[in-house]
């Protein structure tokens, strides 16, 4: 009797564990189909997509501490120190045009011809060239600016209103060779200013208007000098003119009917 219970207690325990297991294989059945249908419907929601690494890129050549340079650089300062007025001229050695990979004249006791520089132009950016013993060519950039000294407003002018010195200071300044031309010393007393000009600002070519200091019917000295003569006429101006400008004028004392002149100053021209 006590033999039939414990079977039946073996048969109860192996049916449990059996139930228990068809339970799982169900979950997991459940938990498999749900992943299908996702990964059916979105296929990227599976798989994370692992970062890209990205190409290792060459760095770019520093061309201040490339070898070829840094040997070449003092022979061509040494060029500019001795070809560029520094009185006049403010540089700065920009660098080869394009990366120094190789050059005969990177050798210290190498012999390199410099050429190139012109003091007469315009441009802010020039280049020169470096050209070895064996006939390697190197250009190099330099950027210049030119010294000059400036007109410096010292109060608020308005348009029309005629420039006199005493309302100006000169300041020595840098500026591209290409805006040099913008800059004038004008005669004072006879130029209007056309717009207006704020204190401390530059006095520029193009803010001015030049009085018509001799007008036609004005009557003016005419000077004819020579090396051992000089004589002086009293002339009627014809035409109008600025200090500067070549006018026509009409002297009783000439025997012609009309001459010219040259305005110097107001009442004042020189014949020509």
């Amino acid at each position: 009797m006590p033999q039939r219970k414990k079977n039946k207690k073996t048969k109860w325990f192996y049916f449990q564990v059996i139930n228990l297991s068809l339970v799982f294989s169900c979950i997991i059945l459940f938990g498999l189909s749900i992943n299908a249908e996702e990964a059916s419907a979105n296929p990227s929601a599976v798989i994370p997509t692992a970062p890209s690494i990205p190409e290792t890129a060459t760095p770019p050549v520093n061309q201040d501490t490339s070898p070829f340079w840094l040997n070449l650089r003092p022979k061509i300062l040494e060029y500019l120190n001795k070809n560029i007025n520094a009185n006049i001229f403010k540089y700065e050695l920009v660098g080869p045009t394009m990366p120094m990979k190789k050059f005969i004249g990177n050798v210290p006791n190498a012999v390199v011809t410099i050429s190139g520089f012109n003091p007469n132009s315009k441009s802010d950016m020039q280049t020169i060239i470096a050209k070895a013993a064996n006939g390697e060519v190197i250009s190099i950039h330099i950027k210049l600016a030119k010294y000059r000294n400036i007109l410096i407003s010292k109060k608020n002018h308005e348009p029309n209103e005629v420039l006199s010195t005493a309302n100006f200071q000169s300041e020595k300044r840098t500026i591209p060779p290409r805006d040099y031309d913008l800059y004038v010393d004008p005669p004072f007393g006879s130029v209007t200013i056309n717009t207006k000009l704020a204190t401390g600002s530059p006095l520029k070519r193009n803010m001015l208007t030049q009085q018509k200091i001799v007008k036609s019917g004005d009557y003016v000295r005419v000077i004819n000098e020579s090396q051992h003569l000089k004589l002086e006429f009293r002339c009627q101006a014809i035409t109008s003119g600025t200090i500067g400008s070549i006018i026509t004028v009409r002297c009783p004392d000439i025997n012609k009917a009309s001459v010219k002149a040259k305005v110097e100053d107001l009442g004042l021209a020189r014949l020509l």
